[in-house]
């Protein structure tokens, strides 16, 4: 309290009470189409959420199980959105090393001969920055389901989180909160793979 006014300060304080407005508005709002694009996660909608594109649908229930059908188009779509922006390079069964040579030749010089995608899109200031983080964001969404779902679709979900961290790498290796948040799951994710007899190539 500073002269009788309640004041916030820090990331997490300020992002915890964006997410209980935001669960508030889907609440109050029933009759309206409600899409989020994250900034920082808000886990408390993912169990009402589904990817729509770039960003998030977010629904009025809660979901029991992530449909394969939604995983699958979004799949499709980023596969597409990537061949566009920075070629086929990042495919399922890239490694992390190849991913890091790959990157290095091609931001820091998108001239060279082994990048197939948009020159534009490497070399603009923002482009890559948005694209890799809604990436990113939805691979942590998968992270989370992971989490919270059968086993048999967890193993699913866990492989479409790493292949989409991998790919918002991809889409800008300069994006330092993206580049944190894979290399945080990383282990994690490594891990619960490895257990399940499922670890991608690295």
């Amino acid at each position: 309290m500073v002269n009788d006014r309640v004041q916030v300060s820090g990331v997490t304080a300020i992002m915890i009470i964006n997410e209980k407005l935001a669960n508030v508005m889907v609440e109050k709002n029933s009759v309206f189409e409600i899409y989020l694009e994250e900034s920082y996660p808000l886990e408390t909608l993912y169990d009402r959420s589904l990817p729509h594109g770039l960003i998030f649908k977010v629904g009025h229930k809660k979901i029991e199980k992530l449909p394969q059908s939604a995983i699958q188009t979004d799949h499709k779509f980023w596969t597409g959105e990537c061949k566009s922006l920075i070629g086929n390079s990042i495919v399922e069964g890239t490694s992390v090393a190849e991913l890091c040579a790959w990157t290095e030749k091609v931001f820091l010089d998108p001239n060279a001969l082994v990048f197939k995608g948009n020159r534009d899109y490497v070399t603009d200031a923002q482009a890559p920055q948005y694209w890799s983080q809604c990436r990113s964001a939805i691979a942590a969404y998968y992270e989370w389901w992971s989490k919270n779902s059968e086993k048999s679709q967890a193993e699913i979900l866990l492989k479409e989180a790493d292949f989409a961290y991998r790919q918002s790498v991809g889409l800008s290796p300069y994006n330092t909160m993206v580049v944190w948040r894979y290399a945080d799951s990383y282990f994690r994710i490594s891990g619960r793979m490895m257990r399940g007899g499922s670890l991608t190539r690295r």
